[in-house]
């Protein structure tokens, strides 16, 4: 149940009315207000979210820090997508560094914006400007770990992210190799002191996988007698069967979950 107390401030010279509501299974709630009416509004409203099982985090979110939130998404989260670990720890430590400080019922759309032209602005270690969607990898970092302050910890009652806007990216352009152009990369490939360069390029221009995909390729996903790849782990996290182009034949029966389409002449890896 709830309840108001008035105070009177000797130092403000005005009356205030601490408002605390108490329900069985969930943290007491406090606030404090300079209106009655506003006290009563809010003890009402609060226990009406309680009922419904919906989060209220005042003092979740003054307890905690931006680095709490954020150490909690890397060494839990994360834990379910190490691939995604690297990257995610680098655009996070830059927040970290900057609002770690900060407690989550400070954060606001103002303050993150502040820090999004920042960001823009700034000098990376190859002495460039950061791009438009480079920012926008640093916004979605940071928005992923508010929504599960929202969603899932109950640190947060809304995140402050919808509210900033992201920059504009580059359209970007398509553009294939031609044959030359392949022929030359390839003698590169051969040339180089590195072993990994002429495989890894290979099996990218004969399959269009990614690099992750390629590096991380182990031989109980490839059969060599059907002629596919099978990948476990893709950047959507559902599976995929590749196609392996042999001169020999025009297409093969290729199992999957999903229509492959294969090419209608095989890749000529002899250059």
């Amino acid at each position: 149940m709830g309840r108001i107390v008035s105070r009177f401030l000797r130092r403000e010279k005005r009356e205030v009315f601490d408002a605390e509501v108490r329900l069985r299974g969930y943290d007491p709630q406090y606030r404090r207000f300079f209106d009655r009416k506003e006290a009563k509004e809010w003890v009402k409203a609060t226990e009406a979210d309680l009922r419904r099982g919906k989060c209220t985090n005042v003092g979740e979110a003054r307890r905690h820090t931006v680095a709490d939130a954020i150490d909690r998404y890397l060494t839990i989260y994360l834990r379910q997508y190490p691939h995604r670990l690297k990257k995610h720890t680098q655009l996070l430590e830059w927040w970290k560094a900057k609002i770690g400080h900060m407690r989550l019922s400070e954060l606001t759309p103002a303050v993150i914006s502040g820090l999004r032209d920042h960001l823009a602005g700034e000098t990376t270690c190859r002495k460039r400007i950061r791009t438009g969607s480079t920012v926008n990898r640093y916004l979605a970092a940071l928005s992923k770990v508010l929504t599960l302050c929202v969603r899932e910890w109950c640190w947060l009652d809304v995140s402050p992210m919808p509210k900033v806007g992201k920059l504009k990216e580059g359209r970007g352009r398509t553009r294939f190799l031609t044959i030359e152009e392949i022929r030359r990369l390839m003698e590169e490939c051969r040339a180089s002191r590195n072993k990994m360069p002429y495989p890894v390029v290979t099996i990218a221009l004969a399959t269009g996988m990614r690099y992750s995909e390629i590096t991380t390729l182990q031989w109980d996903q490839i059969d060599l007698d059907k002629g596919y790849i099978h990948l476990y782990k893709t950047k959507n996290g559902e599976e995929r069967t590749v196609p392996i182009p042999d001169l020999s034949t025009q297409s093969r029966n290729v199992p999957s979950t999903r229509k492959v389409e294969m090419s209608p002449r095989p890749l000529n890896l002899t250059f």
